[in-house]
């Protein structure tokens, strides 16, 4: 191809002002014809774009952005985002979209301004405008049709206030370049259905965009933070989340119409409801995720199902009532909590060897025909295999917890018979020696542990420190350190707020002399067999939440029980 640069410049070391030079000289249709890597190969052969290009080319995808010029700036960033969502998976979606934007704006096109002249930008007059920080409190007018602008009053637009645009009907909503921050319900209960972001916003309050209409969304790449219930309740059928979201807040999603979705690669944790009730029919999972939120992605369609292998923590019901048939769960997964694959098509399970919990009603309402439990099961929740086609099943010899119902009456009768042995075995005492005093904060006035000091695993707590009885259970005292097991003194009267959140524990027994259990006290641990007293008279809000707790029985007697006390799923008994 040599021939045809007979005056060509010296070489180009960047790729647009390699493609200008190109289309000044040998037109667009060169874009299209297969040849344009050849191009910058032979002008620019350092230019690292040559090797994206070429693949653009292989995969006929510089064909599609032909058809650009004809559709309006909203719809050409629609169509960039449906390519880069439909590339291979191992492939640097940041690079490939730089490269494509690159070339676009080569050809003459835009894709973030928008040149919408139908409708005029809306009079400064009808803004209630914070000149200080840059934020519009309130619109005035009464349009259905919205126009943002830029500045008001010389003063650049920098975030759209709380509930500033809520429930007035608004059809059509222009916000422009600048905007960095939409805050809480500000566009909460309106008609919107096509909504664009511009490329400087960085976070979008708690229900911004809650209950509305909006079909067509694109998210700037920028965009870092989406508020609780942000985009809940709208019609979205497809979501193209940038990789440089850091934080998805609980519901954004639910209650949409997503079919398609690409999640950031960077994301840890998906929390609470995120994804509920849409129509996903195959997911993966990018691979730095670690914990699945309750409920994230219930009442989908999904039939394809790919967790990584950081995987940590599947929380209640995130994957209940939708249409996986084959499962496979990473090697770091430790429990499964209440209902989580609840209501699928999966016939053949087995279970990584790390599972030491398996919660109420995990896998029931499947179509399980071979199993294979984990060798360090410990726990097995009631249903948790109810309403599948197993004949048998072997229990390993690890397990001492089994509810009501676990598996279908029809199962082989022998899992009953090895369970009596196992349960005679397992439900005696492992005394672990008494933790040292020394290794506890202690306030003698009030007989309170203030804080534990030492590093152990496995704690015993003395009944007295320094001659004192302990009484109290401090706030926050035993909190996130590891703890598996804890023997708690009978004398001890009172367990404040926090003091053993986000442990390890899995067996706990409260002496007969605790009266009150302060919020939140045990939430976060493993906690599978739990034995209250009758002496206890209440229990704070979330004290036992997010546990493995299936079944549970409190004294008649009891005068408080705190919202949230047990996960929703616990069988409350009084006895």
């Amino acid at each position: 191809m040599t021939n045809k640069f007979n005056e060509k410049p010296d070489t180009f070391r960047e790729l647009g002002s390699c493609l200008e030079y190109i289309y000044k000289n040998f037109g667009k249709e060169v874009f299209f014809s297969g040849s344009l890597s050849a191009y910058v190969l032979d002008l620019g052969p350092s230019i690292e774009e040559y090797s994206i290009i070429r693949l653009l080319e292989k995969e006929n995808i510089l064909i599609q952005i032909k058809t650009l010029e004809s559709l309006d700036i909203n719809d050409r960033k629609l169509l960039v985002n449906d390519i880069i969502y439909n590339l291979p998976l191992h492939l640097n979606k940041d690079a490939f979209r730089n490269t494509l934007e690159i070339i676009i704006l080569s050809l003459g096109l835009d894709l973030d301004k928008n040149k919408n002249t139908e409708i005029p930008e809306t009079p400064s007059s009808e803004f209630e405008f914070d000149k200080n920080t840059g934020t519009i409190v309130k619109y005035l007018g009464t349009s259905k049709e919205i126009i943002i602008p830029e500045k008001i009053d010389g003063v650049p637009v920098k975030i759209i206030g709380p509930s500033s645009f809520n429930d007035i009907g608004i059809e059509i909503i222009n916000i422009p370049f600048g905007i960095e921050e939409i805050r809480e319900e500000a566009f909460y209960n309106n008609k919107i259905e096509i909504l664009h972001l511009p490329e400087s916003l960085k976070s979008i309050g708690g229900h911004a965009f809650r209950i509305n209409q909006i079909r067509d969304l694109t998210l700037p790449d920028g965009i870092e933070s989406i508020g609780w219930y942000a985009f809940n309740n709208n019609k979205i059928s497809e979501l193209y989340l940038p990789d440089w979201v850091e934080h998805i807040g609980e519901g954004a999603f639910k209650n949409n119409k997503i079919e398609k979705i690409h999640l950031p690669k960077g994301i840890k944790f998906i929390g609470e409801h995120v994804f509920q009730i849409n129509q996903i029919r195959d997911l993966t999972l990018p691979d730095r995720i670690e914990e699945i939120g309750a409920w994230a992605f219930e009442d989908n369609k999904i039939e394809c199902l790919h967790l990584p292998e950081n995987l940590k923590y599947i929380e209640n019901s995130a994957f209940k009532n939708n249409q996986i048939s084959d499962l496979t769960l990473p090697y770091g997964i430790e429990y499964i909590g209440c209902c989580i694959f609840k209501n699928n098509k999966i016939r053949d399970l087995n279970l990584p060897d790390g599972i030491e919990y398996i919660g109420y009603s995990a896998f029931s309402e499947n179509k399980i025909e071979n199993l294979h439990l984990p060798e360090n099961l410990k726990s097995l929740g009631g249903s948790a295999f109810e309403s599948n086609k197993l004949k048998e099943v072997y229990l390993p010899e690890s397990i001492y917890g089994f509810g009501d119902q676990a598996f279908d009456p029809d199962v082989d009768f022998k899992i009953k018979k090895i369970l009596e042995n196992k349960e005679g075995r397992h439900n005696k005492n492992n005394k672990i020696s008494e933790t040292p005093p020394s290794e506890f904060d202690f306030d003698r006035n009030t007989g309170t542990i203030v804080k534990y000091l030492g590093s152990s695993k496995e704690i015993t707590i003395p009944k007295k420190i320094e001659g004192i009885p302990v009484k109290i259970i401090g706030f926050d005292s035993f909190s996130d350190r590891g703890i598996e097991k804890i023997n708690i003194p009978m004398g001890v009267e009172e367990i404040e707020e926090d003091a053993f959140w986000d442990n390890k524990i899995e067996t706990l027994t409260i002496p007969n002399s605790v009266k009150s259990i302060g919020e939140g006290a045990f939430s976060f641990n493993k906690i599978g067999i739990l034995n209250l007293p009758w002496s206890i008279k209440s229990i704070g809000a979330k004290a036992f939440s997010y546990n493995g707790i299936f079944e549970v029985y409190i004294p008649k007697e009891i005068e408080n029980i705190g919202e949230d006390a047990f996960d929703e799923y616990v069988d409350i008994n009084k006895k």
